[in-house]
This record gives structure tokens, C-alpha cells and sequence, in this order.
């Protein structure tokens, strides 16, 4: 194709110009009506996209690039029946329709959808994909903006048959916008309304939907004068920086950072887009469940310096953030309510690059996704990946704490392109801005109604091309190097690592730099229509390359207008119980039955970890069955962990763990026990003991775990956090606690702890009268069963008194809990709400086989979070790969049952005769 000339074109150049650019305006003015066309069901996505664009030959032989005005900009996807699993593979044949062009719109980037029966469709006229305009400056290339210009919002409904129209035009006290446009928009289900960030005046205004502007509110001079800082507690303020309404883009006196006259259509930093300390992007509306609190979160895009000389010495200000203002009774803004959520996290790189946030979702239950997207910029139209950086994207996973922080959860791999051909960080960050949460899917591939919130749909770039294939389906390889540039879904529990270990070392001779599970567990579509009516190929559009050309995707949820929230119950009782035989003779297999009941008054969902043990020794671990339980043998007890458990009130689920008794087992009576295990303690602060027991089961040196939080142990929490792409602080704040505790963030245990811990005894001999379960724990019918002793208020037999039996030796006070030994609740196994469990406590530091390079999260290693510890089934985290390693010092001498123990042997103990 010809190149642009960017230096000033001549008179002859200028009157040529001028006659192409009349005669081209004057075609785009003749837009035949849209034809009425079906509304988006429930279920399906709408994405936005560059149109494209053409090319015209003149008379003197050269050729101009122009962008195609029939070109589609947005339509509807058909998500609901792909017809087969997730696989990474590309979707091809993806039904859409609703389509919509540049010559009725322009191009549009922000989607909102309101959530009636029969939705309305909301577009943002944008410059995420350039400004373009003619060579002399005369004025818009056609297809740019549709007939609202800059600051347009557009409407498909079905009142005109989702035919396009302008909805309103957005401007400040008459001001019209001048070229940056508009950034996104948001429907706030809770007050019927809508959102809409201005990238050129960094405002947010709120908008009826009648496409009245009610009001608005300007982060630059009134978030930032007065807001609390969520991650450090405090409240703070920074300096006003306030828009210059006089400003505007440079349409024609266009300057380069020399003072040299410079192309405007190439020169972003002559749109006048925001400063990007009020640069306003992304938008988003939370109800909180619980507390009914309406915020509005909004992103300020403040890592894309677009020309700002003071950029590089701004601080926090470079950075992108995630911020909240406050919805008052009337859903209007709260100034007085703002909030620094939190910064995003260093991308990995030693020089950061531009990225801006263009798109947040958050779902109903305190999920939130955030889409990142490459620097603004334009290379040209004729030029490849010109309108935003490649390959320096994420899409973040956050959930909503208990106590209203957002604690990350982790990132999503987009697309298989892990920039082998950019540099490290090997990251498949190839995100494009847009993010919403869909519905999941069955085992045929059929959308699942009863699930709206399980899929995390992004748009990206290289989804699969030849720097990142995807899967064949006829092969299940990943041999496919289609040019797939569009929408990914993937299920929403299957993040990575922010920066897995993997990416950051050597590029391997072979392989990936860390397992791809999530693409390969991903829907892939490219936006463009890949086959013919008939379903043929259309080989040509797998060659055609379309990064930095796709927008933000919504998905259509319907529901109507939700009626005011009724309070609902808060908090939640775990209550555990285990029951088995009563006599397991040893070199035989014991099998005991755990059951967790919900006793209300609010249902629980979350990740629930359990710790079992035996006294006066272990039996290993025979195997656990039922239930999406998982339970690993760690030497001195059993961790068993279910990674989402939802109970209603009176619920219960249970499943059976199988231990085998040695054969010569040194007692004639084994006490079991198992435990819930919490992360935080009554007060809701996390103990110093366990950040230091997580930082040694890791590999980090750290010396003595002592509770002491001394030089060594946060040397040891710095190099963690620099490990784990956190800001090096050596301080322990909720986004470390989130890599270190996964999915027990906000989790700060139930109401009455008191039945978080039961035990059953077993004769592993001949019985024992005073120590067996008919005289004793659980058996039905027995004046002794949970009814009627363990868990009765106001029986003097319940845990605080004994354990066993009334008056009995083995009571807490005198044996398992012993007042000033060191195995005691306060300092050990079972405190209620404690972090320090035993899965985090036993393992002696210093174990040679629990460290960095052998198990947990080894940088690079496939026994990492995502394949270990939380995943149903792991086969990879069993006795010989992992804990228990023979040879450890990490076993029953040094540990539990050490030879001379005061506290923890049979006379002080367990009633033997």
C-alpha cells in the first residue's frame, strides 16, 4: 500500500485533497436505512470492532487508504451453543447478526445493554482506534464519526427495530468534544441509569435514560482532593488537576515533543485526550449483597503518558487504579464518599509499557474482572497492529473481601501468543480492552441458564496466529496458526498467576514457559465471518490480521429491573462432624465419614479447608471419596479442601476419608480429629506466626518460625512479593495474603466456634470400656451423642469442659491444650479462626523437601497453585512428589509424636487404662 505522507502537502496537494475528501463526504451522507433487525437474547454477546478499510485509486495513479464505511463496527455474537467443550480450539461458524456499520455510527468502542426483556443496545463513539483524518486536515475521514461526532452515544432498541440512532451528545456546560471522544459507558441495573466516561474532559457523567445528563462528576478536582485509600487504610488527598475547557485537539497546528510540525492523525498526543491523572475510562456498578451499598468503580488510565513531560516522575499517579465513588439514595454521585481501590500490579517488564484500562465487570456476588489494553496510538491505516501496543495486556481477576477490599485472585491467559517474538515476561497478555462476565457451559457445549456469572468473556488479540497456534480439533494439537482476532471464554476459576515463575526466566529449548490450561480450556472466536453461508472456510479471513482492531464486548443479561433488596441474613455456622467404627484393628483400613452442616443464619459459599489428625500417631491416608473433596497426606495430619462449597441453611455435605492402620499401631485406642481452619483470628487480623509458616513452606529462608516478624522474615516477604510481581514492600498487605492464603481472602470464619472441631476414637485392639464410643462419643441412641453432650449449650459436658468424658483426665485443660505448653490453642494446632493450621505449621522450616525448589509453587513448576493445592483430583500432590519425601527431617520424630514429649504422650493423654 502507498504511504501516508506525513510532512504538509502542498496548495496542489491541498486543493486535491480538499475535492476527494467533498466528494467522499458528500457519499457517506447517502445511508440507506437500516432494516429492522431481531433482538440480542439472553445469553448472547455484543463486541465492537474497527471497520476496516478500503482502498481508492486518483487520477495521478497513487492510492489513498480510507476506512470502509460498510464495514462492521459492532454486532451480536451467538454464544449460547458452540456444541463442544472448551477445548482452544477456533470457533468458526459463531452465528452473529444485528450487525452495524461505520456509515451509521462511525466506529464505537463502549457497550452498555440495559437489562429489559427486549434490551437496548448503548455504543460510544471513540478514538481507541485512531483519529483519522484527511492528508490537508480539511476534516474526518468518513467512517469516523457517525452524524453525533466525537462525543456521540447511540441506542439499538426496539422501538426502531434496533435500527442505530443517536441517543445523546455528550458535552460539558455546551462544550462539544473536540476529537478524543468518549471512553465507556455502564447501565446501572440498581437506579436505571446510565454512566459515560469523557476521554477528552476526564468527567464521568451521569446520563437519564431519556439521554438527559443529570450531572456529572470530575475525578481531577474532586476524587482526588479527598479519598480513602484502600489499601493503606488512610485517608488521603492529592493535588487537584483540573480540565482546561479552552483546550482542544490540535487539528491543525499539531506539534511533535520538538516543536516540529508533526501529523495530527499520527500524533496522539495531540487529541487532547485527558491528563492522564484524570484520564476516566472504564466503568462499573456494584450493589453489595450485604450491605445494599450502591458504588460506582471507575478506572483512571493514568499508564499511558501520551506526551506528558511530568509522567516519568508522577509515582502512583503513572500507574492505572481502580477507583469507586459512592451512589447516594437518589443514585446520584457521593463526593464525599471516594475510594482508591487499588493500583494494578507491575506488568513484569523492566520498562514498563503504555496500557491503559478500558473495561471493568463486576458480577452480582463481588467478582470483578479488569481488561487492560495497549498505549493509545496510530501507525497509520495502512500499517499492522497500529492503533494500540501488542502483546502488553492483561485481563486481572479480583474478588470483594469481607471487609470491602479487592483482594486479587489472579490473571487470564489470552490467546496462545506468549511474546517469544517481544521478550519476556513470556505472558500470553494479549488482551483488548473489553471484559464481561457469560453464562457456563454444559457437557455438550450448551449454555447453562442456571450459571450466568461462570465464563469470563475478553476481547483480545492473537488468539491463536502463527506466533501462538491453537488446537486442531482433528487432532488436538496445537497445529492451527489461523489469525484469530475477537473473543475468548474462558471459565471464570481458571486464572494463572499474575507473573507465573515460568515467565520470567529463559524462553525453553521446548515446550511453554508455564502450562496454557486457560487458553486451552477457552472458546476462541474471531469477529470476522470465517465461512460461507454454507459453512465452507473462507480461507482468506484466516490470513487476514486484525490486532488492535477489536473493542469491548457485553453480554446480554436481561432479568428486568430487580426489585428492592430484602435484608438478607448475614453470616453463617459451619458445624463438623466425623463418626466411624469403633474398632479398626491394626494393618486394616479405617474409613470415617465427615460431614459439614450449614446451621444458618446465611448461607456459605467459598473455599473450605479441613486438617485432620490422629493421636498418639498418624495412619497414612488411604484415599477420600464424595464430594469435590481432595485431601492430601502431609505426614503429621491430612489437609482436605473443597475449592467451592455452597450451603444453604440446614445443608450438609459429607464424604468419606479411608486412613490404614499400621499393623503395629503403639496404642490401643487412635483419637481422630478434624478440624475447620480459618484465616483469620477473632480480632480479624492475620498472625505474623502465619505469614511466616506460608513463607517457609515455600522455600523462603526466613530462619526460626518464631511469630517474631524480624529482618530475616521480611527480607523473606520482600523477595516473595518481588517473586510474585508485587510491589517489594516487605510489609504484609492483603494482595501478599491473597498468594499466600488463595481463596481464603475475606474468609474470616463462621459464628460459633465451638463446633468447628470434632473427634472419634477407635480401639485398634480390644475395646476399651471406658475409652469406647458406646460408653463415650457418638454413638445413636447413646445418652452420650452430640444431641444430648458435645455441642449442647449448658451441658457440662461440651469442649470448653472435656473431651471425652466427664471429670476424665483427658480433658483440654490437662492434656491436648495443656495451659503454657507450647502446643496449645493459642500458639498452635486448632485456634478458632487461626492462619496458623496445621498444613501451615507442621512442616518443620528447614525441611529440605518442602521448599521453593521441590514443591509448592516452584517458579516455572506444573505443582503451582492452579494444578495443586486447590485443584480437585491433583494427582501431582501426593506423598512422593511433594510432603512427605522419605529422608525429610519433616516427619513424625521431629514433629507431632517426638520421642519425651510432656504434652502429647499416653499418660497425659488419651485415657489409656
Amino acid at each position: 500500500m502507498a504511504t501516508i505522507d506525513t510532512s504538509v502537502p502542498t496548495a496542489s496537494g491541498r486543493r486535491r485533497m480538499a475535492f476527494v475528501s467533498a466528494l467522499l463526504l458528500a457519499s457517506s451522507a447517502l445511508v440507506a436505512p437500516a432494516l429492522a433487525q431481531q433482538a440480542p437474547a439472553v445469553g448472547e454477546a455484543f463486541a465492537t470492532r474497527f471497520s476496516g478499510t478500503t482502498e481508492i485509486t486518483l487520477g495521478d495513479g497513487s492510492r489513498l487508504v480510507l476506512i470502509d464505511e460498510d464495514g462492521v463496527v459492532a454486532s451480536a455474537i451467538d454464544i449460547r451453543n458452540p456444541g463442544f467443550t472448551a477445548d482452544g480450539r477456533h470457533w468458526a461458524n459463531e452465528p452473529q447478526h444485528l450487525a452495524v456499520t461505520a456509515a451509521e455510527v462511525g466506529q464505537v468502542f463502549g457497550i452498555a445493554i440495559s437489562d429489559d426483556d427486549e434490551p437496548s443496545i448503548y455504543l460510544t463513539a471513540t478514538s481507541a482506534f485512531g483519529l483519522h483524518r484527511f492528508e490537508d486536515g480539511s476534516d474526518w475521514l468518513p467512517g469516523q464519526f457517525g452524524e453525533g461526532g466525537s462525543g456521540a452515544v447511540y441506542v439499538l432498541n426496539p422501538d426502531n427495530g434496533y435500527a442505530p440512532e443517536i441517543f445523546t451528545i455528550i458535552e460539558l456546560d455546551g462544550r462539544e468534544n473536540s476529537g478524543a471522544a468518549l471512553g465507556n459507558i455502564a447501565f446501572d441495573r440498581a437506579f436505571g441509569q446510565l454512566f459515560v466516561s469523557d476521554l477528552e474532559t476526564g468527567m464521568i457523567h451521569r446520563v437519564a435514560l431519556d439521554g438527559t445528563q443529570i450531572d456529572r462528576f470530575d475525578h481531577g478536582t474532586q476524587g482526588r482532593i479527598s479519598f480513602l485509600d484502600v489499601a493503606s487504610g488512610a485517608n488521603q488527598a492529592l493535588a487537584a488537576i483540573a480540565f482546561d475547557p479552552d483546550s482542544t485537539a490540535a487539528l491543525f497546528d499539531c506539534a511533535d515533543g520538538a516543536g516540529a510540525p508533526a501529523d495530527f492523525s499520527l500524533t496522539p498526543a495531540c487529541w487532547n485526550v485527558a491528563d492522564f491523572r484524570r484520564r476516566v475510562w472504564g466503568l462499573a456498578v456494584h450493589t453489595d449483597p450485604v450491605t445494599d451499598e450502591t458504588r460506582l468503580h471507575y478506572s483512571v488510565s493514568g499508564g499511558d503518558p501520551l506526551g506528558a513531560a511530568d509522567w516519568a516522575t508522577a509515582g502512583d499517579d503513572a500507574k492505572n487504579a481502580i477507583w469507586s465513588i459512592g451512589l447516594d439514595a437518589n443514585g446520584g454521585f457521593d463526593a464525599t464518599d471516594v475510594r482508591r481501590e487499588f493500583i494494578l500490579p507491575a506488568f513484569g517488564t523492566a520498562t514498563e509499557g503504555a496500557r491503559v484500562v478500558p473495561d471493568i465487570a463486576i458480577s452480582p456476588e463481588g467478582d470483578m474482572l479488569v481488561a487492560e489494553r495497549g498505549g493509545m496510538r496510530n501507525l497509520g491505516l495502512d500499517k499492522p497492529q497500529p492503533f494500540a501496543q501488542p502483546n502488553a495486556a492483561r485481563v486481572l481477576s479480583y474478588v470483594h473481601a469481607e471487609n470491602g477490599s479487592w483482594a486479587p485472585q489472579g490473571r487470564y491467559d489470552v490467546g496462545f501468543d506468549d511474546r517469544r517474538n517481544v521478550g519476556a515476561p513470556w505472558l500470553r497478555a494479549n488482551a483488548a480492552g473489553g471484559v464481561d462476565f457469560g453464562h457456563g457451559y454444559d457437557g455438550t457445549g450448551a449454555v447453562d441458564p442456571d450459571r450466568p456469572y461462570d465464563t469470563a468473556w475478553m476481547s483480545g488479540d492473537f488468539l491463536c496466529s502463527p506466533s501462538g497456534a491453537c488446537v486442531d480439533p482433528a487432532t488436538g494439537q496445537r497445529t492451527n496458526t489461523d489469525e484469530v482476532h475477537g473473543l475468548q471464554g474462558t471459565r471464570v476459576a481458571e486464572t494463572s498467576e499474575i507473573l507465573p515463575g515460568g515467565a520470567t526466566g529463559p524462553y525453553p529449548a521446548s515446550g511453554d514457559p508455564y502450562p496454557a490450561n486457560g487458553p486451552l480450556a477457552s472458546y476462541l472466536i474471531d469477529l470476522d465471518t470465517n465461512v460461507t453461508q454454507a459453512g465452507a472456510a473462507i480461507r482468506l479471513q484466516a490470513l487476514k490480521h486484525d490486532a488492535s482492531k477489536i473493542g469491548d464486548v457485553e453480554v446480554v443479561r436481561g432479568g428486568g429491573t430487580p426489585t428492592p433488596s430484602v435484608p438478607q441474613p448475614q453470616g453463617y455456622d459451619l458445624d463438623i462432624d466425623k463418626s466411624g467404627p469403633l474398632q479398626c484393628l491394626g494393618g486394616t483400613r479405617c474409613d470415617f465419614t465427615i460431614t459439614l452442616t450449614n446451621r444458618g443464619p446465611g448461607a456459605f459459599t467459598g473455599p473450605v479447608y479441613l486438617w485432620d489428625f490422629m493421636q498418639p500417631n498418624q495412619a497414612p491416608l488411604s484415599g477420600a471419596t464424595g464430594g469435590n473433596w481432595s485431601c492430601y497426606d502431609l505426614g503429621t495430619g491430612i489437609q482436605c479442601l473443597n475449592p467451592g462449597l455452597s450451603l444453604g441453611v440446614g445443608q450438609s455435605t459429607s464424604f468419606t476419608l479411608s486412613v490404614n492402620i499400621p499393623s503395629r499401631y503403639p496404642s490401643d485406642v487412635m483419637t481422630n480429629c478434624i478440624a475447620i481452619q480459618w484465616l483469620y483470628d477473632e480480632t480479624g487480623a492475620i498472625d505474623e506466626l502465619a505469614i511466616q509458616s506460608a513463607l517457609t513452606l515455600l522455600g523462603y529462608d526466613l530462619g526460626t518460625v518464631d511469630g517474631v516478624f524480624g529482618p530475616r522474615s521480611r527480607a523473606a516477604l520482600t523477595q516473595f512479593q518481588q517473586d510474585n510481581g508485587l510491589p517489594a514492600t516487605g510489609e504484609i498487605d492483603e494482595s501478599t495474603i491473597a498468594l499466600l492464603y488463595p481463596g481464603m481472602i475475606g474468609i474470616a470464619g463462621d459464628l460459633d466456634a465451638s463446633n468447628d472441631e470434632d473427634c472419634h476414637d477407635v480401639t485398634t485392639d480390644r475395646p476399651q470400656p471406658v475409652h469406647s464410643k458406646w460408653n463415650s462419643h457418638l454413638k445413636v441412641g447413646s445418652p452420650h451423642n452430640k444431641v444430648q453432650s458435645h455441642l449442647k449449650i449448658g451441658s457440662p459436658h461440651n469442649k470448653v469442659q472435656s473431651h471425652l468424658k466427664v471429670g476424665s483426665p483427658h480433658n483440654k485443660v490437662q492434656s491436648h491444650l495443656k495451659v503454657g505448653s507450647p502446643h496449645n490453642k493459642v500458639q498452635s494446632h486448632l485456634k478458632v479462626g487461626s492462619p496458623h493450621n496445621k498444613v501451615q505449621s507442621h512442616l518443620k522450616a528447614g525441611s529440605i523437601i518442602h521448599n521453593k525448589n521441590e514443591s509448592h509453587l516452584k517458579v516455572g513448576s506444573p505443582h503451582n497453585k492452579i494444578q495443586s493445592h486447590q485443584k480437585a483430583g491433583s494427582i501431582i500432590h501426593n506423598k512422593n512428589e511433594s510432603h512427605l519425601k522419605t529422608g525429610s527431617p519433616h516427619n513424625k520424630i521431629q514433629s507431632h509424636n517426638k520421642q519425651g514429649s510432656t504434652i502429647h504422650e499416653k499418660n497425659a493423654s488419651h485415657l489409656k487404662t
